[in-house]
Order: C-alpha cells, then structure tokens, then sequence
C-alpha cells in the first residue's frame, strides 16, 4: 500500500487566512492587539490549551478564541459566516473539500510581518514587542516535510495558475478496528481477527443474529453497503489497494481494475468489490449487513454491532454516546 493509503485517511486541513497566526494586511501594525478566531469539530478547547497559552505568551498582543462546532451544523454555519463577513481566521476541514473553499480563502504568503515578545534589560528586564518579517513555508519545503499526498491537496493554482499553499494538515488519521468486546467473547471468538480471511468472515457470521422474520437484529460487521457505513468508500478502497489494485495511473486516470501484481486474469478491484458487497448479500454466508438498519457509528454505540472501521475522531463520539460500552480498537486487517 505504502503512501497511497493516505490518500484516503487524511483527515482533516488547517486553512489559514490572511490575518490567521498572526499574520496581518499590509497596512496593519503587527504590534497591535488582535483577536484570532479558530473553529473546529470534534476537539474541546482543553485539546489546545497548551499550545493557545504558548503561542499567546510569545505573542501577548494576540488573543485566540476557540470555538467547538458540531459537525452536523459545521460546513452550514462556516459558508453562513463567510457570506456574512464574520467567519473565523484559522478553520479545519475535511482534505476533501479543500477545493470547494479554494474561492473562499487566501493562499499563503511568500513572507509575513509578526510582532514577538522579547525580553529587555539586565536589571529591570520587562518583554518588548518587536516585528520580525519572515518566510512561509515554501512548497519544495512542504514536498520535503510532509507526506506526497499533503502536496496533492492542499496545493493548488491561484487565479494565475500558479501553484500556491492553501492550507496546512493538522492531523493524519488512519483507519482503525473497533470491535465490541462482549460480544466477541459471547461469540467464543479467542482472538480478533488479524487478516481479511476465513477466520474474519467466521467470527462475522458467530457476532450475526436474525429475527424468527428474517431481521439482521445483530449483525458482526459493518460492511457490503454505502449510505449507512461510515467511511464505506475509505474501506472498500484499502481493500482493493491491499489487494494489489493500481488505484490511480501516472496520468491521474481512475484504474482500479489495474493489477500492480504480475498474475494474468487477477482483476483485484474486482475481487475486493465481490468480498466487500458479500456482507450485505442474502445469499451469501456473511450475510450481516442491508440499507434498512441504522447507521453503523449509532448500531456499534447501542452495542448491536461487533465490528466497525472508524477513525480517531469516532472515538470521542462512542463514549459519548454509550460511556459503558465494552469495546477496544485493533490495526486495521
């Protein structure tokens, strides 16, 4: 898989404005007091506290102001904030909308002007505001520092068509196994499973439970559909690229069907669609999963789900939703 994985799992950006970390308009004295707004979901302000007391000790004429969003309000109330002049100075987002808020924001600078605090005297020392001017990153900087695919979203053309840094990652996040571990030891289950074999697809079918009617009332793993999977999409691509898939050609073309593994008539796309869509047929053993049971992050918290592939940000949202749950992760498959 190496590099391509990320691709898919990077979770979210930090998108900085003009007047964002700092950062001021020409004309603005950096010295001056400035309040710099920073919205996000998922992460209370105790996440950044250290690093908001740090940045405001070396910057005293800065105050930031965190803000917490829900996510379901979020992408609603940022486009309302813009479009009213009121939106935030630093924001994150999904990788993925990065070009949706493209027109929206600021590409960095080449260098900006900064106040910071000194200390001055021998005796009596007492801290100064000085100005510095300094260099942003530099986008060969970014290729060296962070990994290939940061490059390929969050660098794009300006209306000049020239390449500019819209934003900054804030985090990587991978996928991760959540498994309920009452029900893997009600099932007998000695060990979760490490591999997407045999052994997975029977302790999926020990975890899955149905109604006298035919009702998946407890299924073993949220797989085989789309609409009520968390990162459906995420998870069917890790498993054509674990199966060799070449995902995307040197052209930037979709291949999927493509084989990076030297076996004729291996069509490896394939293969990981038929694995992933067996969980949500009636006809097949694995049978666990349709479109008519709740979504897979509420199932998993109520404790009627065995296996779910989420991220780091699910967590938070478990045990808030169920403290008591008995569950742990594992690395993905």
């Amino acid at each position: 898989m190496g590099k391509k994985i990320f691709s898919f799992i990077l979770v979210f950006v930090l998108l900085i404005s003009l007047s964002g970390c700092g950062l001021t308009s020409p004309s603005q004295d950096p010295r001056e007091p400035m309040t710099i707004n920073l919205w996000r979901v998922w992460d209370d302000s105790d996440s950044f506290k250290e690093i908001i007391e740090k940045y405001e000790d070396l910057h005293p004429n800065i105050t930031i102001n965190y803000r917490k969003l829900r996510y379901e309000n979020y992408e609603n109330e940022l486009v309302n904030a813009m479009a009213e002049d009121r939106g935030p100075d630093i924001f994150t987002v999904h990788n993925t909308w990065m070009k949706e808020y493209k027109a929206k924001i600021a590409h960095m600078p080449e260098e900006v002007k900064m106040s910071k605090a000194i200390m001055e005297g021998v005796i009596n020392k007492k801290k100064v505001l000085i100005t510095e001017t300094k260099k942003t990153l530099t986008i060969k900087e970014l290729e060296n520092k962070f990994l290939d695919v940061v490059y390929n979203n969050v660098v794009l053309p300006d209306e000049k068509s020239i390449d500019r840094i819209y934003g900054l990652p804030l985090s990587v996040d991978t996928l991760a196994m959540y498994y309920n571990k009452d029900l893997i030891n009600n099932a007998n289950i000695a060990e979760v499973p490490k591999y997407w074999d045999r052994d997975f697809q029977e302790a999926v079918k020990k975890m899955t439970k149905q109604s006298n009617e035919g009702e998946i009332i407890q299924s073993g793993v949220a797989l085989g559909g789309a609409r009520n999977i968390e990162a459906a999409t995420d998870i069917l691509s890790i498993l054509m690229m674990q199966s060799g898939a070449t995902m995307m050609n040197e052209r930037g073309s979709i291949m999927f069907h493509s084989s990076s593994l030297k076996t004729k008539g291996y069509n490896p796309g394939l293969e990981a669609l038929e694995f992933y869509t067996d969980f949500a047929n009636p006809g097949k053993e694995v049978y666990c999963w349709n479109d008519r049971l709740d979504a897979s992050l509420d199932m998993f918290a109520e404790g009627k789900l065995g296996i779910m592939f989420g991220y780091a940000y699910h967590l938070p949202i478990i045990k808030s939703q169920s403290p008591k749950l008995n569950f742990n992760t594992v690395k993905l498959p």
